[in-house]
């Protein structure tokens, strides 16, 4: 009678730890499924954004894109090519012709972007370069010069469209709008694979929604 009872004991505990885990499992599951369904939820919201936000861009600045020769791409960044036609011929000095296309872009850029500021969490002006510099004689040298040029080239323009910001609108400018130097780090390439020099020296406004931001918080939130 004595060893049945001790089996009897076993059995129990047995039973019990597979009721635990059994409710860990099933606990983990509505967590990973939970999970799931807030990660469906943040592409949904994002790729409607997206659209909607293209659809924005392209309506209001389809034409004159091309006169300007820019280019709005399907991720909504919005580039501007030909160094000569943007800045002063080695320097960060904007051209009279820039400026003239800054003053009817941005403003309306700005005020289309807002629409969506519950979504929207930054506007990057990045400055892009190519790895070419002349009077420099080493790589290191070369880069350190384009990320110097491609950062004052970015802030230069950020200062520009500040000037252009009404003043009920600056509080929020300086909490959206950011300048970014890239240098050459993201060269665009030929349909042969080599560097595009052209037109990788630009300037583009890209972006960023907060999509990012929540996938980034519950990944970290998984992980712990």
């Amino acid at each position: 009678m004595k060893e049945g009872r001790e089996w009897l004991g076993v059995a129990d505990l047995m039973s019990g730890l597979m009721m635990i885990f059994l409710f860990i499992a099933v606990a983990y599951m509505v967590q990973v499924r939970d999970e799931q369904q807030t990660v469906e939820q943040i592409i949904r919201t994002y790729e409607r954004t997206q659209t909607a936000l293209h659809e924005d861009l392209v309506r209001e600045f389809s034409t004159e894109l091309k006169r300007w020769k820019a280019q709005l791409r399907e991720d909504n960044t919005i580039v501007f090519y030909a160094p000569e036609v943007l800045f002063k011929t080695g320097s960060s000095g904007i051209t009279e012709r820039f400026a003239e296309m800054l003053d009817t872009f941005f403003p309306r850029y700005f005020r289309i972007v807002e629409r969506y500021r519950n979504d929207i969490d930054e506007i990057r002006i990045e400055g892009h370069t190519t790895s070419e510099w002349a009077a420099s004689h080493s790589e290191r040298e070369r880069y350190l010069n384009n990320m110097r040029l491609s950062q004052a080239r970015s802030l230069q323009v950020l200062e520009y469209c500040y000037a252009l910001t009404g003043v009920r609108e600056r509080p929020r400018f300086r909490m959206l709008v950011h300048a970014n130097g890239m240098a050459d780090s993201r060269p665009l390439l030929r349909k042969d694979g080599t560097v595009d020099a052209e037109r990788s020296r630009r300037v583009e406004f890209r972006t960023v929604t907060k999509a990012h931001e929540r996938i980034e918080r519950l990944v970290e939130k998984i992980r712990r």
